[in-house]
């Protein structure tokens, strides 16, 4: 999964690394799953201040 992704590092980020981290599952659960993670960090980090 890495050596597919470093290998097209040169791309971009959404059509190299993105498109080829995971070949069968695509762009869209890669940066799905990413932007959720950040989010859920971010709403916790919120319940923490208030």
């Amino acid at each position: 999964m890495t050596s597919s992704a470093l290998d097209s590092k040169s791309e971009g980020l959404i059509l190299g690394i993105g498109a080829n981290m995971f070949k069968l599952c695509g762009t869209v659960i890669t940066y799905g799953i990413v932007s959720s993670t950040i989010l859920g960090v971010i709403r916790y980090v919120f319940t923490l201040i208030g």
